[in-house]
């Protein structure tokens, strides 16, 4: 069989699988790959349908060479990434087919098929994505049936009900195994796809960065609380703080992107089992980014072991986010940031200033210097100077220059962004002697009432200051709270959709203001978050938390006896079912008929028929007929439909009479139905004897 030449129904098949398995990468390869790849699946159509004979081997190298030189060349080897391997991995598939020609090469183009599957969730591990990934998996299972009676191969209705029931065998043991199996840190890192984009905040600040995000609604991350999560006013979500200002933009200095030790991030609150009632502990799930930090609400009293953090208290991950990751977090509310050692340098730092530029702010800050003022005083001051000024809070400012444009933000267009009121602020704090640093991240975010959880989205991405007051540390400051407080009150959502009607913009969409839609959105959105907490991010404290919630143990021995109990539960199960289907198959044999037929006639026989078993459908047909008169030309009836479909004409066309067929099957049920209610009448004429003519020998029913 392994040797036997590939016909052609099942190397249509395996055409089919190859070109679905590939599907999900035909969008990230180049297009010339792509088109290269689907012209050699549809020649490899058109060889076996014209009986050309296949490439030869000077040609099959000539094409693996080429694959090979192109694809190199197109990624290159110095940043290659996983990128390259995919490609190369879905080009050696495709030529695998040029020179596939028996039945043992089909069933390993079947396995390589399964590698290219999985290759797919390296770029994508979504609900789509694994739905395509089940249906291509069932499609490989339908193609090796193909493959294993290609030449007589079954209706796709029996070799759909084959597939399900293998899946439905193999679904408790992945249950098993998913939930079971120790989860532990991987051997290797995967190289990150070069197509991975950088989206949101970014590690610098102009004045106006951040206004291009204020119109995206792409999803930032999500955040689940154990608790009740502040208000939408409280929920500062800090990302990098920045503390180095060069005329025209924010950066990071060199000196704060040393790491902490892991001691710092414990609470900042003292005395044992201090401020444990007031800890809000609340999983973050990050969308890929590309980037390294991530963003939680002040102070961090506990982290994730995966995270780090710089001296300006700025959390990071220890490699950039390419796909959904979760953190586990632990704030304080209410509490300031904590101090760490060597703060006096950092307070320094955050006086710098460059020699010259902006005199009109520096004017003004410098009579707040003179006076005889406390720190707490100056920022009071500022706020109340911002809040006494007719500036104006809107996504599309003007354009400020480099040389002196925090001077014009200030005292000529007085509109702006977040960034233009973070970065003013801060440039008036340096200048009055306070010390002062831009922080960026996001603030507010939408609930979701299904699932209870937050969305943040990029438009939620806000920026504001950090000034450090004596006795206080570093305390955050909003200057966009005090010029408009309703886009901190209310939340971002609220002030778009009040700004999209003064504006005729529509930054949310069309589908938030439609209720219907609007609810279909956070249905689907609590799908995904169900998907990402509970299938994506499964991690050993998620497997613990669920063994303990079980068994009331939190070990490993406990887990080991879990899986090992539930592996022999499962595969007693699956051997009991599986000899209880194949002797249903040896008794009643392949056809579906056949087996109904038999089972009416086991009906029969325990309502006290004189009928048997081993009685062809003609003779038990006269034996059913005399017993029970009154079905007598029911009986008759549906025995002649059956030697037709089974024995006779209709045999050779059996995939053309489906519906027929399925009509005598369900007037099969009905006509047992009724002589499990009945008792047969006393029959003394019925040919019944054992050889009597009829019978068929080795009790096969007899097909005339």
């Amino acid at each position: 069989m392994t040797s036997t030449v590939l016909a052609r129904p099942a190397l249509q098949w395996l055409l089919v699988t190859v070109a679905a398995a590939l599907l999900p990468h035909l969008l990230r390869l180049p297009w010339w790959l792509t088109v290269l790849l689907l012209g050699m699946i549809a020649w490899r159509h058109e060889v076996a349908r014209r009986a050309w004979r296949l490439p030869g081997a000077l040609l099959r190298f000539f094409l693996v060479f080429a694959c090979i030189t192109l694809v190199i060349a197109h990624y290159g080897l110095e940043e290659a990434g996983v990128d390259i391997f995919v490609a190369l991995l879905a080009a050696g598939s495709v030529l695998r087919v040029l020179e596939t020609r028996t039945v043992l090469q089909a069933r390993q183009l079947c396995v390589l098929t399964l590698v290219v599957l999985a290759s797919g969730f390296i770029y994508d591990q979504s609900i789509p994505a694994a739905v395509h990934a089940f249906a291509t998996a069932a499609l490989v299972l339908l193609t090796l049936q193909a493959l294993l009676s290609q030449h007589r191969m079954p209706a796709l209705r029996d070799r759909l009900y084959g597939t399900a029931a293998l899946l439905m065998m193999a679904t408790p043991l992945m249950l098993v195994l998913f939930l079971g199996v120790p989860r532990i840190g991987p051997l290797w890192a995967m190289p990150a796809p070069n197509d991975v984009a950088t989206s949101g905040v970014s590690d610098e600040l102009a004045p106006g960065g951040i206004t291009g995000l204020g119109l995206s609604d792409e999803l930032a991350f999500r955040v689940g609380s154990e608790g009740s999560l502040p208000s939408v006013s409280s929920l500062y979500w800090r990302g990098l703080a920045l503390d180095r200002f060069d005329g025209s933009r924010w950066q990071r200095s060199r000196e704060s992107r040393q790491a902490l030790d892991r001691p710092s991030l414990q609470s900042p609150l003292s005395g044992e089992g201090a401020g444990e009632a007031l800890s809000l502990d609340y999983e973050l799930i990050m969308e890929p980014s590309g980037q390294r930090w991530v963003y939680a609400l002040q102070p961090v009293s506990t982290a994730d072991t995966a995270l780090r953090m710089d001296r300006n208290r700025s959390l990071y991950a220890e490699r950039p986010v390419i796909q959904r990751e979760r953190y586990r977090l632990s704030t304080v509310p209410g509490e300031q940031i904590p101090i760490a050692s060597g703060e006096a340098v950092d307070r320094q730092r955050a006086l710098r200033l460059p020699g010259q530029g902006e005199p009109r702010s520096r004017e003004l800050a410098a009579g707040w210097r003179s006076a005889d003022l406390t720190d707490r005083q100056r920022v009071e001051e500022a706020l109340d100077w911002f809040g006494n000024r007719p500036f104006v809070y809107t996504l599309e400012p003007p354009e400020y220059g480099e040389q002196n444009g925090i001077d014009a933000f200030l005292f000529d267009e007085q509109a702006g962004f977040c960034g233009h009121f973070a970065s003013a602020f801060a440039y008036l704090m340096r200048a009055a002697g306070v010390p002062a640093r831009v922080v960026v991240g996001y603030q507010g975010g939408e609930r979701n009432p299904y699932e209870d959880y937050l969305m943040v989205y990029q438009y939620n991405a806000h920026a504001w200051v950090e000034v450090w007051l004596e006795g206080q540390g570093w305390t955050r400051v909003d200057p966009t709270a005090t010029v408009a407080p309703e886009r901190i009150e209310l939340g971002a959502e609220a002030w778009l959709q009040a700004y999209g009607e003064r504006t005729g913009l529509d930054p949310l969409g069309g589908g938030r203001n439609n209720p219907w839609l609007n609810a279909l959105r956070l249905r689907l959105d609590s799908l995904n978050y169900a998907w990402n907490r509970w299938v994506i991010n499964f991690d050993s404290a998620s497997q613990f938390n669920l063994l303990e919630s079980l068994t009331g143990q939190r070990s490993e021995q406990a887990l080991r006896r879990a899986l090992t109990s539930g592996l022999v539960f499962v595969t007693a199960v699956l051997l009991v079912v599986v000899l209880l289907y194949g002797q249903g198959k040896r008794r009643c044999g392949a056809d579906r008929l056949l087996h109904r037929y038999g089972q009416l006639l086991d009906t029969a026989i325990r309502r006290g028929s004189q009928c048997r078993r081993t009685d062809g459908p003609l003779r038990a047909s006269a034996s059913l007929a005399g017993e029970w008169p009154s079905l007598g030309s029911a009986i008759r009836e549906v025995s002649g439909e059956l030697v037709f479909l089974c024995y006779g004409a209709g045999a050779a066309g059996r995939r053309l009479d489906g519906v027929r067929r399925r009509r005598l099957a369900w007037r099969m049920r009905y006509l047992q139905l009724r002589l499990a209610v009945s008792r047969p009448r006393t029959c003394t004429g019925c040919p019944v004897a054992k050889g009597g003519p009829g019978s068929s020998p080795a009790g096969r029913p007899e097909s005339r």
